[in-house]
């Protein structure tokens, strides 16, 4: 079975199907091979065949926490978002993610008048800032709302009007007291999200002496549009994810732009040595915090959620198969209004991105 998997991850699916049906053959009930088989039909857009091989696989073997989070993701990518966000509770007893242990009991999102709740953030910065969105629904509901964010979020974070008191305060330091706890992630399963019912991005109130300094040091005439093009490289998620700068050398054509590097640290080694580097601005460590960011192209980054958040027009770079969250072949996003999505339309295939998005970049270019 571990053959299949490594095919699979090696996106050379169709040897990695031949030895799931070989398994299968074998040995039908073979949970693992059924898991496989709905990891690669996700992989492929082939979403109805994915989750019936999730029910197989869990037919088999229900109590596997592995396997049910897999199949979250199954159900978050074609869009059932009730049944995702229920099984991707699995997360806490799958390898993926590693438990906090608390005193206090797990809240259930029902109303908790004279209680305090500790929301808390979970896995990535990008993660955070798609999620804050259900914090002020959680603090309508408690008696008092506590939010615990990592380090680099808590000046973003600070700028949000949550309707109702919320303190934020840092993971890692000491903190108040509280009665109840909430991984940020599990407020939409708290919540019954579906996909029609997803609330607004959470609005950012960036400080206007913070808009005013970039907008002096940016003062090139023309549409200025923010570049990113390398997540984390030390994530698990970054597999495939981020393009080569080098493969977004086409956009450096479309006239009357001025691209901005949004990278703080991860992938500005790429730009030294290409022909285009002294079109971009490159304010590297400048850039500080999340709080000073403000229009992006974007790859699948943290970046992206704050940019889009924000509500300025922001086109998303996605590899063929992208992540949950993005949904399946949609150009749209119920999470972002204004963001605009172009897949590769093959595996690795990067100018079947590039060569759409850069029509759209000069289409909105003639209109500035």
């Amino acid at each position: 079975m571990s053959l299949g998997n490594v095919l699979r991850d090696e996106c050379r699916w169709e040897e990695s199907l031949v030895n799931y049906q070989a398994a299968l053959k074998l040995k039908p009930d073979l949970s693992k091979a059924h898991r496989g088989m709905g990891n690669l039909m996700r992989d492929i857009h082939r979403g109805e065949e994915s989750l019936a091989a999730f029910e197989r696989a869990r037919s088999i073997d229900p109590h596997d926490h592995d396997l049910i989070l897999d199949h979250a993701h199954a159900k978050l990518f074609v869009g059932d978002f009730i049944g995702g966000f229920r099984d991707y509770e699995a997360r806490w007893g799958s390898k993926e993610m590693k438990v906090r242990l608390f005193d206090v009991p797990r809240w259930d999102g029902s109303p908790a008048p004279g209680k305090t709740v500790m929301v808390h953030g979970e896995q990535g910065f990008g993660d955070n800032i798609q999620f804050v969105r259900f914090v002020g629904e959680a603090a309508r509901r408690a008696g008092k709302l506590m939010l615990e964010v990592r380090g680099p979020l808590i000046s973003l974070f600070r700028t949000l009007d949550f309707g109702v008191p919320v303190e934020i305060v840092e993971q890692g330091r000491e903190r108040p007291a509280f009665d109840l706890e909430m991984p940020m992630m599990s407020l939409p399963m708290a919540f019954g999200t579906a996909i029609d019912t997803v609330p607004p991005p959470a609005h950012f109130n960036i400080a206007p002496e913070r808009v005013a300094a970039w907008r002096e040091r940016l003062s090139k005439t023309g549409l200025k549009v923010g570049l990113i093009w390398q997540g984390n490289p030390k994530a698990r998620a970054d597999q495939g994810r981020s393009p080569p700068l080098s493969e977004l050398a086409p956009l450096m054509d479309v006239p009357g732009v001025t691209f901005v590097s949004l990278q703080k640290s991860d992938g500005l080694e790429q730009i030294d040595g290409t022909p285009f580097a002294g079109k971009m601005i490159v304010p590297g460590q400048a850039l500080g915090d999340f709080a000073e960011t403000a229009a992006v192209i974007s790859s699948c980054t943290a970046t992206l959620h704050l940019a889009a958040s924000l509500g300025v027009p922001v086109f998303g770079m996605l590899k063929y198969h992208a992540d949950w969250r993005w949904l399946n072949e949609r150009e749209d996003s119920p999470w972002y209004p204004s963001l605009r999505l172009f897949r590769q339309q093959t595996v690795f295939d990067w100018r079947s991105v590039i060569d759409p998005l850069k029509a759209a970049l000069v289409e909105r270019a003639e209109k500035q």
